[in-house]
């Protein structure tokens, strides 16, 4: 039981401030967030998070009222041209976007961007992404599907 408790605070401290960004509204990116800090951006305005997660199992994540994932590519440095959502087959070698629904800050789903098609045919790939996550980031889900499909 306690070996448990001290994996979690140990999970807990790998949580990072990233980057603060001025402009009409000073957002916040945190890499591989704690609890507190996904309560936190879930509790300014939209209530939604957007995320891009790493092949390495880092989590980046901003309010996701005011940024959209092209912009949080932008400032994590992960070199996009714009059309990740339009060529998949490179982008899922190196990240993923995704996105929390309205009611749990801790449950991320796939972005609005992944259609059907492209989730049945990279349902290994994404997976793979999945129990990345989970062993990196345990306290956090991602569920497989596009959040299209829960809103």
């Amino acid at each position: 039981m306690i070996s448990k408790i001290l994996e979690n605070f140990k999970n807990e401290l790998k949580e990072e401030f990233y980057k603060g960004i001025k402009g009409r509204d000073y957002q916040e990116i945190f890499k591989n967030p704690s609890s507190k800090e996904l309560t936190g951006l879930a509790l300014k305005s939209s209530k939604q998070i957007r995320g891009v997660l790493l092949r390495n199992g880092n989590l980046f994540v901003v309010n996701a009222y005011n940024m959209i994932h092209d912009n949080l590519l932008l400032h994590i440095k992960i070199k996009n041209d714009g059309n990740w959502a339009y060529n998949i087959s490179d982008s899922i070698k190196k990240f993923i976007c995704i996105i929390t629904d309205k009611d749990n800050s801790k449950i991320f789903y796939l972005a609005e961007s992944y259609f059907d098609n492209d989730i049945e045919d990279r349902r290994k790939e994404f997976n793979a992404y999945k129990n990345i996550m989970k062993k990196k980031n345990p306290i956090l889900t991602l569920i497989v599907k596009s959040i299209l499909e829960v809103e």
